[in-house]
């Protein structure tokens, strides 16, 4: 992948009009020749068509490893450990015609001239149409991950999308935490996408759901590696980076102690929050800096099922919202409304017929979505929906619009 990195150097300049040490008899600068000087550089115009990549610190982007064999020291201004989740990259260039993140699943003809130039690669990430589960998959380079992997009804809502995808495998597969709608549809995943290695946060006998997977790949050769509070874990070349949080004690709930990622690239990042509760997402607010929790795009946490922690959701000041789920249960009422006071738009993944696709090419997010053929469908089951009040998309709009 192409990269331009500019050599930025820092004067200091002294408020002092002499020095004092200036020997004696020297002349000074005439003040008319100064002038003079100035006016010439500010006759000078950057030409407007040309438009940088933005400039990483490598020594805070790679591992510790890489960094030593790159030649890389924090001697640049890299990010201290101390403080996880920084944007580690420039701003975008002045004068960019375009907003940071692109929604088109709300607003479809928003910004009908913006498109990736194709000189960066990119990341996308894709959501099935779940409800009341979690999945996401990445694609960076030539790999592709998943962040967790639903449950029991993968067949028809995952698998369908991977092979319509062309995906023949899953590089990793990382898991928040052990409970069955974020781990049991591993199995059906496997069988249409053989997993190369599976990370756990928790034991493998922290629930009947884990143990059963911990068995499954014992007996399929499937390696098993495990990752902790402040991992950070690098996709393809190392600019694609996925820091975990776990903030919550080990005596509170599951879904408190499940793993958050900020899944950064370039100066554009996402916050995955697990199903992170009241609880959790105070600890987590209370261990970080507000600065570090900004994301430009947040995966909701525990499928939109509550508000959050006010706080928590004013350092994060997201763009767009994902929710896990349909609009179209009572359950989300909570989240909608809480959404829609801060005017920020959601976007709910069960929609049948269509999935969202995030892409972004660290400067820039497309937010859209795409429909599915008919092959790829699956079998829709709307149980969920038959008993519940109908959230409209009027409303919805109507409540995310800015003021």
């Amino acid at each position: 992948m192409k990269r331009n990195f500019l050599p930025i150097t820092v004067h200091t300049v002294s408020g002092k009009p002499t020095s004092p040490n200036r020997p004696a008899g020297r002349t000074r600068l005439p003040v008319f020749f100064c002038l003079l000087f100035l006016c010439s550089l500010a006759s000078v115009r950057p030409d407007p068509s040309l438009r940088f990549s933005p400039i990483p610190r490598l020594s805070a982007v790679l591992s510790p490893a890489r960094a030593a064999e790159a030649g890389v020291s924090d001697s640049l201004g890299a990010v201290p450990p101390e403080a996880p989740g920084l944007n580690l990259f420039s701003d975008p260039a002045a004068g960019d015609p375009f907003p940071k993140v692109i929604d088109r699943i709300n607003q479809p003809d928003a910004y009908p001239d913006f498109s990736f130039d194709g000189t960066d690669d990119l990341l996308e990430i894709w959501f099935p149409p779940i409800r009341d589960q979690d999945c996401a998959i990445f694609f960076y380079q030539d790999q592709v991950w998943m962040l967790d992997c639903g449950d029991e009804r993968a067949e028809e809502e995952t698998v369908p999308l991977l092979r319509m995808l062309g995906v023949t495998q899953i590089d990793r597969m990382i898991n928040t935490h052990p409970h069955h709608d974020h781990l049991n549809g591993f199995y059906a995943i496997d069988a249409a996408a053989p997993v190369r290695e599976l990370l756990i946060c928790f034991p493998e006998d922290a629930t009947q759901h884990m143990t059963a997977a911990m068995e499954y790949c014992k007996g399929n050769g499937i390696p098993v590696a495990t990752f902790q509070d402040e991992s950070v874990l690098e996709m393809g070349d190392g600019f694609v980076t996925f820091l975990a949080w776990q903030k919550s004690s080990e005596t509170d709930t599951m879904n408190n102690r499940s793993a958050q990622f900020m899944v950064t690239y370039g100066n554009c990042n996402m916050l995955f929050m697990a199903d992170l509760e009241y609880q959790g997402e105070k600890q987590l607010e209370e261990a970080l800096d507000p600065e570090n929790l900004k994301a430009d795009i947040l995966r909701y946490p525990h499928h939109g099922v509550s508000r959050m922690v006010d706080g928590l959701f004013d350092a994060i000041r997201p763009s767009l919202a994902v929710i896990t789920n349909t609009s179209r249960i009572v359950e989300l009422r909570a989240s909608t409304k809480f959404l829609g006071d801060r005017h920020t738009p959601a976007a709910y993944t069960h929609q049948p017929g269509s999935v969202i696709r995030l892409r972004t090419d660290g400067a820039h997010w497309l937010c859209e979505r795409v429909a599915l053929p008919e092959s790829a469908k699956g079998t829709e089951n709307t149980e969920d929906t038959e008993n519940a009040e109908d959230t409209e998309n009027a409303e919805i709009a109507e409540n995310t619009k800015s003021p």
